[in-house]
């Protein structure tokens, strides 16, 4: 079936304890008109791309797409996700938190986080994020600084990554902080799920079994890849481009995949920490790749934001 709900300008909404199976497009649709809805202790299974979707561009999706900020997501499981299993509006930095204690496992994108150019500063906490064949938790176009905090996320290509473009902020920032970041665990073999899967000019659906991200194939995990920071927008979103949907399609095909740089340098100075924090079982001889906890983004190389690292714990970690 294509979307199992959709909501379009609708007040209220309220779903809950509901278990939705091969859907098409995205599961749960909410536009950016809906307002005070609830999306709580629900199971999606099988969110597929639909057979007539486009072959020449990306078209992204999602198990939940929250187009709007006016919502709570709490206590959700997806799984089976030929894109992304979560695309949210996160909450602002100090505010009510109204998206936490959400699990994806086995998803091309975990959690995508919708840019916005309000907010100086966005929160996400509390996701579960496993078996993900391209980028964990990913924030693309991001304006203002972005806090992340009590996630755990393990056994994916990339773990967190964050691109920004032309930040609001003089001087911004991305932290990690009381999160649990893993490579691979006894949930991963070296006989599955070797090379990354990613959405590319050259492969629209991320099926291809070449790894099309910024690692390539000879690299299994990065738990942490340096957020980077652009003066070009991906999105038609942040483009402002006069029709535009989803909110977070890619606006030319060259910046894709998502952690791709694009442009140039977008801010003179922004830092990066990371802060009790359990980094675990990155090695460099896994299955004969290489794994790394922390990385600079290799298509940003002429640039990195300064760096702090306090109460780090390395675990199995080469």
């Amino acid at each position: 079936n294509h979307y199992a709900i959709i909501s379009e300008g609708s007040f209220g909404i309220h779903i809950e304890q509901n278990v939705f199976h091969n859907t098409q497009r995205s599961g749960i649709d909410l536009d950016s008109s809906t307002n005070e809805a609830s999306i709580l202790s629900n199971a999606l299974f099988g969110n597929r791309r639909t057979p007539d979707a486009a072959t020449n561009w990306i078209q992204p999706f999602a198990a939940i797409f929250s187009d709007t900020s006016s919502v709570y997501i709490q206590g959700n499981v997806v799984t089976g996700c030929a894109d992304a299993g979560y695309t949210i509006r996160a909450n602002v930095c100090g505010g009510t938190s109204t998206i936490f204690d959400n699990e994806v496992h086995s998803a091309l994108i975990g959690v995508f986080i919708i840019p916005e150019s309000s907010k100086t500063c966005v929160e996400v906490k509390s996701f579960k994020v496993w078996k993900i064949a391209h980028v964990g938790i990913v924030g693309v176009d991001e304006r203002g600084s972005v806090d992340f905090s009590d996630l755990v996320v393990s056994d994916s290509h990339i773990g967190v990554s964050v691109t920004a473009f032309n930040p609001i902020p003089v001087n911004p920032y991305v932290s990690i902080d009381a999160s649990v970041i893993m490579g691979t665990t006894e949930a991963s073999t070296c006989s599955e799920s070797l090379t990354c899967r990613a959405a590319t000019s050259s492969d629209v659906g991320g099926t291809s079994s070449t790894c099309g991200s910024v690692m390539g194939p000879t690299v299994r995990r990065v738990g942490i890849l340096l957020p980077q920071f652009n003066n070009r927008g991906k999105t038609c979103g942040q483009d402002f481009l006069s029709v535009c949907r989803p909110i977070n399609l890619p606006e030319r095909l060259c910046a894709m995949p998502w952690e791709k740089e694009y442009g140039l340098p977008g801010t003179k100075h922004a830092t990066f920490s990371v802060s009790n924090t359990d980094i675990a079982y990155f090695t460099d001889t896994d299955c004969g790749l290489q794994s790394y906890g922390v990385l600079l983004n290799p298509s940003q190389r002429n640039y990195s934001p300064e760096q702090y690292y306090s109460g780090i714990s390395w675990t199995g970690t080469d």
